[in-house]
């Protein structure tokens, strides 16, 4: 929700950021110290509940968006397993 709809992160390291499920895998591994790909959603309407939003399917007019963020991500965990994870930040941490 934090990333507009999309967009990739990956992070060595951080906070949950307010994710549940980020903060799920922190309680059970017993640190926050471990790598990730987020892909964004957005914010959407502020007038409508946020679990409502995030929980939602996507709009016809994100679906492109999304199918090209779903391919991307796929791509970066390729490149994370064979060129590691700061030739990966640099790559996929741009837009696009």
């Amino acid at each position: 929700m934090n990333l507009p709809v999309g967009r990739l992160r990956l992070r060595g390291t951080g906070s949950e950021g307010g994710h549940n499920g980020l903060r799920s895998i922190a309680q059970h591994l017993g640190t926050m110290d471990y790598s990730r790909l987020r892909i964004g959603v957005g914010r959407g309407d502020t007038q409508r509940d946020l679990a409502d939003h995030v929980l939602a399917m996507f709009t016809r007019e994100e679906q492109p968006e999304v199918q090209h963020a779903v391919t991307r991500a796929a791509e970066a965990v390729e490149s994370w397993v064979t060129d590691g994870l700061a030739k990966t930040m640099n790559i996929f941490n741009r837009d696009g």
